[in-house]
């Protein structure tokens, strides 16, 4: 189904039969037979469609589901070797992961989060458009492994907090610009500027400053997520509007969608919708 997409996004597509029956059977998708029905039809509906791909961290959608809402019989904690080896439930992301303790080398569990609000603890992972990370997590203070829990959304405002204490380690909302901070996965703007001047209070910067259209993007500020520092502008450093689809570009940066073709053209398909759409040509996703 998603062959004309491979190459109209300039993607070589595998061999398809091979590449899907493996992801098939090591991706655990689930078995509820009208969960699948209703992929494929999402799939044939999006055939046409300029991206071709499903909203992959969108929990209500019946591809996500089935991907995610898989079909095995280990439980939370227990051991496994590929994602189908997971019990799913409905309203999670259930994966095999690394397990957190030391002394189990390559061994691996069963992951479960569902979506969580600030303060949620402990989370286990984040997402970031369409794409989420996972890993268990061992909780020295009580010396157990924590492999349910919950992920966090980044393009919501929140990431996980990387603190070692379970408790700690949950889903925060990203420091506003201006604010005080030592490190940029604290800021809302995805940098801590001056990162080298520690302070006295044990900050080592401040969260970068981001400017509108028309606003300058030096001297501690950078641009919004819908302009772009063009630096030749009169000679100073000026936001600009990001360009649109099909217009000429030099990198991702200079376009809305966030993707700059391999012909220097903005692309209709977001950078994650890319993303996503070259994972399934090559059978990975």
């Amino acid at each position: 189904m998603v062959a004309a997409c491979c190459v109209t996004g300039g993607f070589v597509q595998s061999d398809a039969e091979t590449s899907c029956t493996n992801w098939l059977l090591k991706g655990g998708v689930s078995a509820d037979a009208s969960l699948r029905a209703a992929c494929l039809a999402e799939m044939q509906s999006l055939a046409g469609s300029p991206t071709c791909v499903p909203d992959r961290i969108d929990l209500s959608d019946p591809c996500y589901q089935a991907k995610f809402i898989t079909s095995g019989s280990h439980q939370p904690g227990e051991s496994c070797t590929v994602d189908s080896d997971c019990a799913g439930a409905p309203g999670t992301i259930s994966r095999c992961g690394g397990d957190p303790d030391v002394t189990k080398v390559g061994h691996a569990v069963c992951i479960r989060m569902k979506p969580g609000k600030a303060g949620d603890h402990t989370c286990l992972g984040n997402a970031s458009a369409g794409i989420v990370t996972y890993f268990a997590f061992y909780d020295y203070v009580n010396d157990q492994a924590v492999s349910t829990g919950y992920y966090c959304n980044n393009d919501d405002g929140l990431f996980c907090n990387p603190s070692s204490d379970a408790t700690a380690r949950a889903c925060t909302a990203y420091l506003p610009d201006g604010s005080g901070c030592n490190s940029s996965q604290w800021c809302a703007s995805g940098i801590c500027q001056t990162a080298a001047q520690v302070d006295a209070g044990g900050n080592a910067g401040t969260c970068a400053v981001r400017s509108t259209i028309g606003g300058t993007c030096n001297l501690g500020a950078i641009c919004d997520s819908i302009s772009v520092c063009d630096e030749s502008v009169a000679g100073n450093y000026v936001c600009v509007a990001r360009s649109p689809a099909q217009a000429t570009c030099g990198n991702n940066d200079d376009c809305m969608s966030g993707n700059c073709d391999p012909t220097g053209h903005c692309s209709v398909q977001t950078h994650a919708e890319a993303v996503t759409l070259s994972l399934l040509c090559a059978g990975a996703l």
